[in-house]
């Protein structure tokens, strides 16, 4: 039998059996690892007992595993039939595990009386609203970690009403899921420059230069910050996914690679591996997003731009699995915390979204009233006076984005000089500076500050306000 449920978790069943009592479809919010699927099958054990059909729509193999482990803890795995590719059929069992595609291709002779969509941000799909078109008189149970299309619009079309568990911070003081700390590192990608394609940036939008220092400052990040923990690296593309991991590789780290098209076989293996921590770095596109539960994996890394906030939420869920003394840590390269925010915020869903378009998102920014640690560069809300990260009791500085420079906002009465003409040049060598610092070579950070002072004719006076303003620590400007 399952481990008893939480006391939220009671109390999301309860609410569940009401609403679903008065409408006909219900989608359920729960943030990633907070136990969605486990609660799902408490609804199934129910349903089952009534004698209800019930089938489970699932879109990646993984799910499918997922979810077949959740219901031989809940005792109904006698139950269960499985329509997906490599499982034989059993067309008899009362419950029904339903890979999407497979489901459309064969349309199996079962009629359920209930339907739980998993991971139902996507119902909007044409092969998800075709198996929901056949079954028009069935109950429908929705789960989701973040209750918005990819393109950032509602589900409310496909669903009557939604409710939200606890959100993060709550899941977090009762230890069902682990801190989160989110670090900001410099890089020259400007987000400014990269092009939509459909609802999301365009991958291929970013130059090969770009992508090279990303893959060489997600290896110093990994090893400066979080040498020898279990991470997940998310990348722009297959090729750069795959050249992270050789990079990583080369370093001594044990990472692999996988995307859509690595063969099964060889994807459940390295799953496996990375499960077991014979892996430490598992580098991917658009893979381990959902389906994936690794909570011994402490840290994600964003080498992927995105303005959908489903996205975003996805990456930075898996990391978040509770466990003793974990501290889940994230390391931005390209900016996403400053479009949507800290992943631990408090956040409003509702069934018809945020009322904005991706597209709208990119232009936002959230991160505007963040304030970053000048010793370990950590990002935390402006109202907190500790930094989350190193314990530093300085107020922190507040910070604004240019591109993906990360700059202080200076007080009007030491603001820096005028720019000089070329403004470029003197920018580049910042960005160098705070490269330098981030990858924690402050002395090498000060030398760049004073070849700019040097070269640009700026005061002594003028260097040391910049040191100040990044953090370099006084020990090193010598």
């Amino acid at each position: 039998m399952p481990d008893k449920p939480f006391r939220f978790q009671i109390d999301d069943l309860n609410t569940l059996r009401r609403l679903s009592a008065e409408h006909r479809s219900v989608l359920y919010q729960a943030p990633t690892g907070s136990g969605k699927t486990f609660v799902a099958g408490y609804v199934m054990q129910a349903a089952a007992a009534k004698g209800i059909p019930i089938l489970v729509l699932l879109h990646r193999k993984e799910l499918i595993n997922q979810f077949y482990k959740t219901l031989r803890e809940h005792g109904l795995i006698r139950d269960v039939g499985v329509v997906a590719q490599g499982w034989p059929p059993s067309p008899w069992a009362p419950i029904q595990l339903g890979s999407v595609m497979s489901w459309v291709r064969r349309k199996p002779a079962f009629t359920p009386g209930l339907i739980i969509i998993d991971e139902a941000h996507h119902v909007a799909a044409e092969s998800w609203k075709r198996i929901l078109a056949m079954y028009p008189d069935a109950r429908v149970l929705g789960l989701t970690a973040t209750p918005l299309r990819l393109d950032g619009q509602g589900l409310d079309p496909w669903f009557n009403i939604m409710h939200c568990s606890l959100q993060i911070d709550q899941l977090v003081r009762i230890k069902r899921l682990a801190p989160t700390r989110t670090i900001r590192v410099p890089t020259p990608l400007k987000r400014k420059d990269l092009k939509m394609r459909g609802s999301d940036l365009d991958a291929s939008s970013v130059d090969d230069e770009t992508k090279a220092v990303l893959m060489a400052d997600g290896l110093k990040f990994y090893q400066n910050y979080i040498p020898g923990e279990q991470a997940i690296v998310f990348c722009i593309d297959r090729a750069n996914s795959m050249q992270t991991a050789e990079r990583f590789q080369a370093a001594g780290i044990r990472a692999e690679h996988v995307d859509g098209e690595t063969p099964p076989g060889i994807r459940t293996r390295i799953f496996e591996l990375y499960a077991r921590g014979d892996i430490a770095v598992l580098c991917n596109v658009e893979l381990a997003t959902e389906g994936v539960d690794f909570p011994a994996c402490n840290a994600v890394i964003h080498m992927r731009p995105t303005a959908s906030l489903t996205q975003y939420m996805q990456m930075n869920g898996r990391c978040m699995r509770f466990q003793p003394d974990k501290v889940a840590v994230i390391g931005d390269l390209v900016g996403n915390y400053f479009i949507h925010g800290l992943p631990d915020e408090n956040r409003t869903w509702q069934l018809e979204g945020a009322g904005e378009s991706n597209r709208q998102r990119e232009k936002k920014q959230r991160g505007a009233n963040l304030r970053m640690c000048g010793s370990c560069m950590t990002l935390y809300a402006a109202h907190k006076h500790i930094c989350p990260g190193c314990g530093s009791g300085h107020p922190g500085r507040p910070v604004r984005e240019l591109d993906v420079d990360l700059v202080e906002e200076p007080p009007k009465s030491q603001a820096p000089k005028p720019e000089p003409l070329d403004q470029g040049a003197r920018k580049a060598g910042m960005r160098d500076a705070r490269i330098l610092l981030a990858n924690g070579d402050g002395k090498a950070a000060w030398d760049m500050i004073q070849q700019v002072r040097q070269e640009y004719g700026y005061k002594p006076g003028w260097a040391f306000h910049m040191a100040e303003m990044l953090g370099i620590p006084k020990e090193e400007r010598r």
